[in-house]
């Protein structure tokens, strides 16, 4: 039997460097490895022996998390100013972008809907028409479709101050600062880890806020032990490694008794832990 694959009626050759092709005397298989977006298609098998052919087709469709391909900003306005936010992202299926706003800790956020001065395009994009101080506040724009996560903007947009001019008049005017801290739904790192502060000023004067954060990390292996043999009498070594924050401890047990129960290994002789979790047996011998 001789085989051969199409891609949407192409044959495919070797330019694909992730698509593999193993055929066997009476099969034969197509490895797509790496999976990727431009890898959806329509892919058939042609088979054909002595004169006689048959084909197989069928479809694969990718579908890929979204991805940003406009990320909103923070913006301010002045008063009465028209105000657009754009906001959009890839994938498939098509992402979709619902913009909300953010009420308080206890609240959450809102979702926003179209009015006669708020306006939601097709696109992602969010448009506000006269910009007014009740605008002001913390706005999320959200990006998903179903696959992964979504993807999530936390953006502040600021009403600035309006001019006002007075005569014969002493003004004095009032400042006040208000701070909030915004933790993104991205995932924390491992390198997320060191000191953050937060510098505010205003008018010349400044002030700072310093806190410390540890990401903590899960052990994950580095080195993980393997079946092994051994004659009696021989010397062997066990590699066992972990990687995490704080650094993991290694333990070693040993099976015994007709319930294989476990012991720390340290209750047998001829056994050696290293500090860097590797356990040493220097004369193996049957038990």
């Amino acid at each position: 039997m001789e085989f051969k694959w199409l891609r949407n009626g192409q044959e495919i050759g070797r330019g694909r460097q992730n698509i593999h092709i193993s055929s066997l005397p009476l099969i034969s298989n197509l490895i797509i490895d790496p999976l990727r977006s431009d890898d959806t298609g329509n892919y058939t098998c042609l088979v054909s022996s002595r004169g006689l052919t048959g084909s197989f087709t069928t479809s694969l469709e990718v579908m890929v998390p979204p991805s940003w391909s406009i990320a909103p900003s923070d913006t301010d306005a002045s008063s009465g100013d028209s105000l657009l936010l754009n906001c959009k992202g890839m994938g498939r299926p098509e992402p979709v972008v619902v913009w909300s706003k953010v009420q308080g800790e206890n609240v959450g956020s809102v979702p926003i809907s179209s009015t006669n001065r708020a306006t939601i395009f097709s696109n992602g994009s969010f448009y506000i028409e006269n910009i007014a101080k009740e605008d002001e506040g913390m706005y999320q724009c959200n990006v998903s479709n179903g696959i992964g996560k979504p993807l999530i903007k936390t953006v502040l947009i600021k009403k600035r101050l309006d001019r006002m001019k007075m005569e014969h008049y002493h003004s004095l005017l009032f400042l006040s600062v208000a701070l909030v801290w915004i933790h993104y739904a991205d995932p924390l790192k491992s390198e997320d880890s060191g000191n953050y502060t937060c510098v505010v000023s205003s008018r010349g004067l400044t002030g700072s806020f310093t806190t410390a954060l540890d990401v903590l990390v899960p052990p994950s292996w580095v080195v993980s032990p393997m079946d092994t043999d051994a004659s009696s009498g021989d010397s062997l070594l066990l590699n066992c490694k972990g990687t995490g924050k704080p650094e993991p401890i290694v333990s070693w047990f040993k099976t015994h008794g007709e319930n294989m129960d476990f012991s720390p290994v340290s209750a047998f002789s001829q056994v050696t832990v290293f500090s860097n979790g590797s356990l040493y047996i220097e004369s193996v011998e049957k038990r």
